[in-house]
């Protein structure tokens, strides 16, 4: 990573400081963890990689230490606790209330801007699904056929109600000829968006996917696990061949010359047992 990272590029502070640290990384080989700690002035040596690893938050006592070892202004330390804010919030209702802020900043900075609306897209399980199915189906007007299409089948009322939303918000536009197209040909989250509606989608996926095992036959679905032991280092790798390997799934879609069904490709790697983090991984960076 040449280029060092935008904070108002992410929604998740570790993320983002995960990002810078790997940028810093490539600026000096011998910058570490307690490098980090020792220009923060902070006691711990290991706190940012505490912070990195999820054992532990970062303190709002300690906002002030990251922006001075890191060097950033005034509005980039403003957007820094929100982001702290909306990652420690303790329901729902308040990480909206946090995302919804951030999404403000990000829009100030000139970054894209992510309504409230935008996100709804992952609210409910079957709008990707619709948006798909409504652009090559013969008599998009028929909103039983398109529902019985779905797996498993809507209503039609729930067929007509995604169909307003994807219209109303820019996802879907009618055309002359009475059809519907796509008005950007792929959708994604980022691997850096955790917002709560996308959050409560991959809830949804995921429940679905373990009554579709028993209902779609084993010729037409891919579903398969393995049980791994491996290091800290090695799972941080298996992470990002993830993210590469959705993000090809995503280009191998968008070159695809013609629809002919909707799929969902959902990829999960999940630690399952418990691990002393903190102190691997410090020793895993020096």
């Amino acid at each position: 990573m040449e280029t060092q990272p935008s904070i108002y590029s992410y929604f998740n502070y570790r993320e983002y400081l995960q990002e810078w640290f790997c940028w810093k990384k490539v600026q000096s080989s011998h910058y570490s963890h307690r490098v980090f700690s020792r220009t923060a002035g902070l006691s711990s040596p290991n706190y940012l990689n505490r912070v990195l690893s999820g054992s532990r938050n970062l303190s709002f006592d300690y906002i002030k230490n990251f922006v001075d070892a890191i060097g950033l202004s005034r509005a980039e330390e403003s957007y820094l606790t929100l982001m702290v804010h909306y990652e420690q919030a303790a329901n729902s209702t308040e990480k909206a209330l946090w995302l919804k802020k951030m999404m403000s900043r990000r829009t100030m900075r000139g970054m894209q801007q992510l309504t409230d609306d935008r996100l709804r897209f992952f609210e409910k399980w079957y709008y990707p699904i619709i948006r798909e199915l409504v652009c090559f189906t013969e008599n998009p007007d028929d909103l039983a056929a398109i529902g019985k299409q779905c797996i498993p089948p809507i209503s039609d009322a729930e067929v007509g109600s995604a169909i307003s939303f994807l219209s109303d918000n820019g996802f879907i536009l009618r055309e002359e000829n009475g059809g519907y197209k796509q008005c950007d040909p792929g959708i994604t989250s980022g691997d850096e968006v955790n917002s709560v509606f996308v959050r409560a989608y991959n809830q949804q996926i995921l429940r679905q996917t373990v009554d579709l095992v028993d209902t779609v036959s084993k010729t037409d679905r891919e579903v398969s696990s393995a049980t791994l032991g491996v290091s800290l280092e090695t799972f941080g790798k298996m992470r990002e061949e993830i993210r590469q390997f959705r993000k090809r799934l995503i280009d191998m879609a968008l070159a695809d010359s013609g629809t002919e069904l909707v799929c969902i490709a959902s990829l999960q790697l999940m630690p399952r047992s418990t691990t002393r983090i903190s102190e691997k991984a410090e020793n895993v960076s020096q």
